[in-house]
């Protein structure tokens, strides 16, 4: 699909035709989807219930405006000015306002089993046992992984970091002929993004149990028990 550049005589028109609509008075709402509107002067216009979905709005003014109920979904709104903007109901989804979920709620949603240790949270999920990262290898259980980079970028999916899913209660599981390891992992280091979860390091543990009984000391970063050593 072609990407809009409305002209600023076709966008005046454009916000007529939706201010008609949004009063019942026989406009049209406006479709502005995939539209071009970067730096685009929007400032008090009234886009509620507008669609905006995958729209450039990249350094827009979009100041005092009104974009209640509209759907930005996957809407670039990177440099826009939204100091006013009235965003109720607004959906926000694959954006940089997109409200992202606490490492406590990806893992409640995860069915991640937590516990106390050493005043921090020890979480435990699991992942495949293969990874492309380490060369085809597989991890191996009651072993500490570190990821040589890890990223703090919420916004991307697929950065530097160790990838972790959900916690099974059971051992070692086959589940669609991928066999899943335990992984333990601190809750203060994971990082939800939009679809994906990772974490710097992890402990692989065999069982429930084995989780229940690790110490903080299991989980100390390699470089800090070389200096201690």
């Amino acid at each position: 699909m072609a990407i809009l550049k409305p002209t600023q005589v076709e966008l005046t028109t454009i916000l007529a035709e939706h201010l008609k609509w949004a009063r019942n008075d026989g406009g049209r709402r406006a479709d502005l989807s995939r539209a071009d509107l970067s730096r685009a002067y929007l400032s008090g216009a009234n886009l509620s219930g507008a669609d905006l979905s995958g729209a450039n709005l990249s350094g827009a003014n979009l100041s005092e405006a009104y974009l209640s109920e509209a759907n930005l979904s996957g809407a670039n709104l990177s440099g826009a000015d939204l100091s006013g903007a009235n965003l109720s109901g607004a959906n926000l989804s694959g954006t940089c306002l997109m409200r992202m979920m606490t490492a406590y709620e990806w893992c409640l949603q995860n069915t991640c089993p937590m516990r106390s240790l050493a005043f921090r949270t020890l979480a435990l999920g699991s992942r495949t046992i293969s990874s492309p990262v380490m060369g085809g290898a597989g991890y191996q259980v009651g072993r500490l992984y570190e990821a040589p980079f890890f990223s703090h970028d919420r916004a991307t999916d697929c950065h530097p970091g160790l990838y972790v899913a959900g916690g099974p209660d059971t051992e070692l599981e086959q589940a669609e002929d991928i066999m899943r390891i335990l992984v333990a992992f601190w809750l203060d280091e994971l990082l939800p993004t939009q679809t994906k979860a990772r974490v710097p390091r992890f402990r692989t543990v065999a069982t429930r149990e084995e989780f229940e009984a690790l110490t903080a000391a299991d989980l100390e970063p390699i470089a800090e028990r070389e200096v201690t050593a």
